[in-house]
């Protein structure tokens, strides 16, 4: 059994206030025979900004409580409308019951959140369902500003795209094709170098290969056609079984902008059924770039069927522990309202973000014999993702007696 990371005391105490601030103005606008479902009237008959007569009206007539937070006007608001509430001819007790209410929920506040925004964090973590996909945004778009100034580099678009084929001369398995690239690495000072992709045993013979036949044993898999500059400041770090590719130091700002591809086969990388009826096939793509947008395509041949299509988990790599599968790692999991779109069979894909992504796309099936027309597509795209995590689409394996 999960247990709710918000305590009963804040659940029944943020629900009584709320409450009771809601029940104290449906009050005081029944006095004065102000109706909640004409906010303008109540901004012209009292003389307040239309804003603020919508958020009052908006809190009485809120289905939940949840969804009065985000409407309570701060102190000098409501102070304003009370004020005009009274010249209007409201009583003292009635006003001194909405001041008094308004009190209560503010020491609330303060109590278990410490002020408005820690209040909406704490309610996202009790109704995660329902969290404020422009509000979250809005927060890791500070982080992201944050971890940009602190690390001194941002990527404009980082993405990934995954073809899964069957695979050749092994029945039941799949051939696996990855695409990593980075739009607009920009570094905002003469940073060191920093690791752009990390692959386990590069270069040995029957497990990674680059995507370009021309590509030395000493080279990044890079698809140079695609990259701004032919050979980008890219050198390989060998560390036990891994080879990491990192962007060197080099010119700060946005004329010394780059754009990398990468592009690697691991042919028979997994087997398509699964041993038992939980198991699950998953596809990551790990974050540690200050990224303004992440787009994540997973490509499924169709001669590959899956009982579902992916759905996509989001995992903090902050604990230093990776443990599989991913998508059953509940105590280290963040945030994500964005959802898997399918875009179909034999898809256009395109994206407004990744300048020639189709030709991208095709230039890989052309050297692997595929047929881009014969994949199913899903995509998942998150703006200012938090850094360092796990981004995963997962998807349940057929059993084999199925």
């Amino acid at each position: 059994m999960t247990t709710s990371p918000i305590s009963p005391a804040f659940a029944e105490h943020f629900e009584a206030t709320t409450q009771r601030l809601r029940e104290s103005l449906t009050e005081l606008l029944a006095e004065l025979a102000a109706r909640p479902d004409q906010p303008q009237e109540i901004s012209r008959r009292f003389g307040l900004n239309k804003n603020l007569a919508w958020k009052i009206a908006r809190i009485v007539t809120a289905q939940d409580s949840v969804d009065v937070v985000p409407l309570l006007p701060g102190a000098g608001g409501l102070r304003l409308a009370l004020d005009a509430f009274a010249r209007e001819g409201a009583s003292p007790v009635t006003i001194e019951a909405v001041r008094r209410a308004s009190a209560q929920f503010d020491e609330m506040t303060r109590t278990h959140a410490g002020d408005r925004n820690g209040l909406e964090l704490l309610l996202s973590s009790l109704h995660p369902e329902r969290i404020d996909r422009e509000r979250l945004e809005r927060s890791r778009k500070l982080a992201y500003q944050g971890n940009s100034a602190t690390l001194g580099l941002q990527v404009r678009t980082n993405f990934c795209t995954s073809f899964l084929t069957p695979a050749l001369g092994r029945d039941g398995w799949i051939d696996l094709a990855l695409v990593r690239g980075m739009v607009g690495f920009r570094r905002l000072r003469a940073a060191g170098n920093w690791p752009l992709v990390t692959l386990r045993s590069y270069g040995v013979q029957g497990k990674i290969t680059p995507i370009d036949p021309a590509t030395q044993a000493d080279e990044a898999p890079l698809l140079k056609e695609f990259c701004s500059q032919a050979n980008p400041p890219i050198r390989s770090v060998v560390v036990g079984g891994e080879t990491r590719f990192e962007m060197e130091a080099g010119p700060v700002g946005k004329s010394a902008s780059l754009t990398t591809v990468f592009g690697w086969r691991l042919p028979a990388a997994a087997p398509i059924e699964g041993d038992g009826p939980d198991e699950v096939g998953e596809h990551f793509f790990r974050l540690d770039l200050p990224s303004e947008r992440v787009q994540y395509d997973l490509l499924i041949h169709r001669d590959i069927v899956f009982p579902e299509g992916p759905k996509a988990f989001l995992y903090n790599l902050m604990p230093g522990h990776t443990a599989y599968p991913l998508s059953h790692q509940e105590d280290y999991s963040l945030p994500l309202p964005e959802k898997v779109l399918q875009l179909g069979e034999s898809p256009h894909l395109t994206s407004p973000s990744i300048p020639k992504y189709r030709a991208i796309l095709e230039s890989v099936c052309e050297r692997s014999g595929w047929d881009l027309g014969a994949f199913r597509a899903f995509r998942l795209e998150v703006c200012y993702p938090p850094i360092p995590s796990f981004l995963v689409l997962a998807h349940p394996l057929a059993g084999k007696d199925s």
